[in-house]
């Protein structure tokens, strides 16, 4: 099933990409457009192997520091491809900043842009 695999990726892509370029956000560039898609691209790679999507987490893979992390997921969150969420850290005992992709896009994989909510 890899072809099935890799035609649902192509597709989320598409969605993804129809979604970023589709409307531009306040103060922002294209090359800040192009960095989210990068970005969701990680996340969904995230997704397909099991990889928590924690801040820590795409710190390790991407090299980002913390603080370019959060500035790269906020337009993402703003647009409501991602939905950010407060969970416990590895340890139990502190709070850990988790960013999945939101449900909705991921269930349109094949369609060019999400349903409006």
């Amino acid at each position: 099933m890899p072809r099935d695999k890799d035609k649902k990726s192509a597709e989320f892509s598409e969605a993804v990409i129809q979604q970023v370029l589709s409307e531009s956000l306040d103060d922002e560039t294209a090359a800040g457009r192009v960095k989210q898609i990068g970005l969701m691209a990680i996340l969904d790679y995230m997704r397909a192997n099991d990889i928590d999507p924690t801040v820590t987490n795409i710190i390790k893979i991407t090299g980002l520091s913390r603080q370019a992390a959060f500035v790269l997921m906020e337009p993402l969150v703003r647009r409501g491809l991602l939905v950010e969420e407060t969970v416990r850290n590895t340890q139990g005992r502190g709070r850990a900043k988790r960013f999945v992709i939101d449900r909705e896009l991921a269930e349109t994989k094949g369609k060019a842009t999400r349903p409006e909510k």
